[in-house]
């Protein structure tokens, strides 16, 4: 019901503007929309790049807890090479990587909801659908 007030108030308020003044709030949702979506991808790529220094790290824990006949210079050599920080480091990273993609999550389910509102009862399209069009 929350949604419904907030979409009605919105599009009132909406109504007292152009339509030119309406299509360019609308293409800067869109915008931040974009902004969004890229800040998204880009965090989940962080994520995954840490997935992967993690299982790198703790391969190279296991091996180093096997003692395996690897020299201990080496394997520090190996892993200040190849891993830009600690374990450690790179756990507390990925919470705050986590923390921010739930973040950011929400902010484009509210940017969708705004262009959903703004687009559904005005008829608006996006400049950009209309050139790949």
């Amino acid at each position: 019901m929350h949604d419904n007030k907030g979409k009605g108030l919105l599009q009132s308020a909406l109504s007292h503007f152009p339509q030119v003044i309406v299509q360019k709030a609308y293409e800067a949702r869109w915008a931040d929309q974009d902004s969004v979506v890229h800040r998204v991808a880009q965090i989940a790529s962080e994520i995954e790049s840490l997935e992967w220094h993690r299982l790198f790290l703790y391969a190279i824990w296991q091996h180093e807890e096997n003692q395996l006949a690897v020299k201990e210079s080496l394997l520090e050599t190996v892993k200040n090479i190849l891993s830009p920080c600690s374990l450690h480091e790179l756990e507390d990273d990925s919470g705050y990587y986590c923390a921010t993609f739930a973040k950011e999550l929400v902010a484009l389910t509210v940017t969708d909801t705004q262009l959903d509102c703004i687009g559904s009862d005005t008829g608006l399209v996006r400049k950009d659908d209309l050139i790949a069009a």
